[in-house]
């Protein structure tokens, strides 16, 4: 199962790769996110739209140029954007305004625009909604101008006081956590505002939203601050990502966190994962699943395509040792490990695979383990370790075949190239883009069977 290599032109100052279904016609396309920096001004943005054919190389593309406007941009079913002034669509032609409605952009001068998940598909009809927040109320509008919601909430801001030379002061509208996610099961996605140690959910329905209700929290996922000098032996147990989603596969929205766990500083760090299952109208009993090594970080990937989502970490031994033989080879020892899901609950961690990153690049290494690579329906795991050559390693549901069933050398260089996977031929065989940041020559391998 050879894999080949197809030179990509990328934008000369590409600082992201994103994929989404751009001009909705069912197949993802490659998005190349441009930022040109601006020594006294914000930095302008540029997106390159990508469409690829059934060879690997690139049939057509498009710019546009977004410069410094206040934009908050996403990819569902398009490629849309908040602005100032409501709800627009980015295309070939620009920036265009599709629905009319007051956003906390307006007001802005130059503001380099930015990426986020603020458009979603509640009934999956293909008609993107946005959750915008202005003024202490968040509403759900869809891009046909339909209003879904309207819920009112804490109003709050951030001040910042800068001085270098003069003062300078940043204001700010912060808009309160939300998320959408299926809660009740019922087919239609709903309204989740988790704070601190409780969720208000605003059930979602064809005709508007239903009567709102509480649900506690398993663990409190608010921040909380690093004030004065620790005490000797404090355990501490920080928050680092959460995830509202349905896990066990029952449809309904499930809860896990990760946490990062550490007694008196960094050094033997520890992590912990956090899953309860969701009943539709709350959380059952939180499972706990410690690790004696520091969790770097968390994926859920449905490993075993079975339909509900294992749990994937990326886990170092923080322990003394291993940090000694870091110093000394500047390389560091990563271990993927899976939990699986079964009858609702998680197992034991087993292993999957591991890699050797140079020091500092640790947090994000070369390992993309959520797509399908080899067209079987089951993920495989694409890496780069300690070489120039990227492997594909194929899924089998347990785990990953012991020798890699494709491999190319591409001059890969750890710590400056980066991998990114995804299926941009629609082909349900996802394919392999080898790049660098701001560099124009990329490579798109494919598996040929």
């Amino acid at each position: 199962m050879p894999l080949i290599a197809v030179p990509i032109d990328l934008p000369p100052d590409v600082v992201e790769l994103r994929a989404g279904d751009v001009d909705a016609d069912g197949v993802s396309d490659l998005v190349a996110v441009e930022r040109n920096r601006r020594p006294s001004a914000p930095d302008e943005l540029a997106v390159t739209v990508f469409h690829f054919g059934n060879d690997g190389r690139v049939s057509s593309s498009w710019r546009t140029d977004l410069g410094a406007t206040p934009l908050v941009l996403d990819i569902e079913s398009g490629l849309w954007a908040i602005d100032s002034g409501g709800l627009s669509r980015i295309t070939a032609d620009g920036i265009q305004p599709v629905v009319s409605a007051p956003t906390p952009l307006a007001g802005l001068g130059a503001t380099t625009p930015v990426f986020a998940d603020v458009f979603v598909d509640l009934e999956d009809d293909g008609i993107a909604e946005a959750v915008v927040s202005n003024g202490g109320t968040l509403r759900v509008i869809g891009v046909d101008g339909r209003e879904r919601a309207r819920v009112a909430t804490p109003h709050r801001g951030e001040l910042e006081v800068k001085n270098r030379g003069g003062i300078r002061l940043v204001t700010s509208s912060v808009s309160p956590d939300w998320h959408i996610d299926d809660v009740n099961g019922d087919g239609i996605r709903d309204l989740l505002l988790p704070e601190g140690t409780t969720a208000k959910v605003v059930p979602m329905g064809p005709d508007g939203p239903a009567g709102a209700f509480s649900i506690r929290l398993p663990v409190n996922i608010a921040p909380v601050p690093r004030e004065g000098t620790r005490k000797k032996d404090e355990t501490r147990k920080d928050v680092m990502a959460v995830w509202l989603k349905d896990l066990d596969g029952d449809n309904r929205t499930d809860f896990a966190a990760q946490l990062w766990v550490t007694e008196g500083s960094w050094m033997g760090a520890e992590g912990e994962l956090v899953f309860a299952r969701g009943t539709g109208s709350g959380f059952g009993p939180p499972q706990r699943m410690p690790s004696d090594n520091a969790v770097l970080l968390v994926r859920a990937v449905d490993l075993d395509a079975d339909g509900d989502v294992e749990m994937a970490t990326a886990e170092v031994d923080f322990g003394v040792g291993n940090l000694t033989r870091a110093m000394l080879t500047q390389k560091i020892r990563v271990d993927i490990l899976y939990r699986p899901m079964r009858d609702g609950r998680y197992g034991d961690g087993a292993d999957l695979h591991s890699v050797v990153v140079p020091v500092g690049n640790d947090r994000d290494p070369p390992v993309k383990m959520e797509h399908d690579v080899t067209g079987d329906g089951i993920p495989d795991l694409v890496t780069s370790q300690d070489s120039s050559r990227v492997e594909v390693y194929a899924g089998t549901g347990t785990g990953y075949s012991r020798e890699p069933v494709a491999s190319l050398d591409v001059g890969f260089e750890q710590g400056e190239d980066k991998l990114w996977v995804g299926d941009i031929r629609g082909d349900a065989r996802a394919e392999i883009v080898v790049w660098r940041l701001r560099t124009r020559a990329a490579k798109c391998l494919m598996v040929t069977p």
